[in-house]
């Protein structure tokens, strides 16, 4: 049974940094396209 717990938190503790990585990513590529967002808003005068 104890094995199994470790097992078991083993694999979370994987899933929890596959997770991070991949909405690093995510977030990353939001960030990038408000950037631009803003950028073009700005130009036009819609955005101070």
């Amino acid at each position: 049974m104890i094995a199994k717990q470790s097992e078991t938190a083993e694999e979370i503790k994987g899933l929890r940094e596959d997770m991070k990585s991949y909405m690093d990513q995510k977030f990353g590529a939001i960030e990038d396209d408000q950037s631009r967002i803003k950028s073009t808003l700005k130009s036009s005068g819609m955005l101070n």
